[in-house]
């Protein structure tokens, strides 16, 4: 695992930061089993790594990826936002 977060292989795709796409798929990988597991949805993983790729808003915009969770238990929630422009600029 950390020597795909260093890249030490130099994969690169177009623009992308490879550290940012290595751990959505990752995360969107785990996802995917969690629901097979749990609720029997199945899905191809070709179509998991393709839902991993950043659209980027219109010029002049920026978007929000906002996500979040809760553990009902404690009561306790976490939450992140992220905001980049149409170059992929973080705010």
């Amino acid at each position: 695992m950390l020597e795909n977060l260093r890249n030490v292989f130099g994969l690169e795709y177009q623009d992308v930061i490879w550290q940012s796409l290595f751990s959505i798929i990752c995360q969107k990988l785990w996802k995917q089993k969690n629901l097979r597991i749990f609720q029997g949805i199945h899905s191809d993983a070709i179509n998991i790594i393709q839902a991993a790729w950043w659209i980027p808003p219109l010029t002049g915009s920026i978007k929000l990826n906002v996500d979040g969770a809760c553990n009902p238990s404690s009561g306790l929630a976490s939450s992140a936002v992220v905001a980049r422009d149409e170059h992929g600029r973080w705010f």
